[in-house]
C-alpha cells in the first residue's frame, strides 16, 4: 500500500505521529487500518519485517491521532486490488 506512495509515507500527520510514536510511517499507516477493523496484508519477503510488522498492534492511537490521518486531503485511492480469476 503505502511503499509506492511516497507522498502518504511523507506526509507531516504521518510523520508527526510516527515520530511521536516512535515508529516508521509505514507502521503507523498498517497500525491505523488496523484500528479501524481493516484487515491488512503487507507484503514482504523478509522473515524480521514480517514478524516486525507485527508491532503495529502495540500502538495505540487516539481518537485525535484517527481524526488527523482521517483529514489527510488525498486524492486518490492508494489500495488497488487485482482481479482473481473469475472471482
Amino acid at each position: 500500500m503505502a511503499r509506492q506512495q511516497p507522498e502518504l509515507l511523507g506526509d507531516p500527520v504521518v510523520r508527526k505521529l510516527s515520530e511521536k510514536y516512535k515508529i516508521t510511517p509505514q507502521k503507523l499507516l498498517l497500525s491505523f487500518a488496523v484500528s479501524q477493523g481493516i484487515g491488512v496484508v503487507p507484503k514482504s519477503s523478509n522473515p524480521e519485517w514480517i514478524c516486525s510488522n507485527f508491532d503495529c498492534l502495540d500502538v495505540k492511537l487516539t481518537n485525535e491521532d484517527l481524526e488527523e490521518l482521517n483529514n489527510i486531503p488525498i486524492s486518490k485511492n492508494y489500495i488497488r486490488p487485482t482481479p482473481c480469476g473469475r472471482y
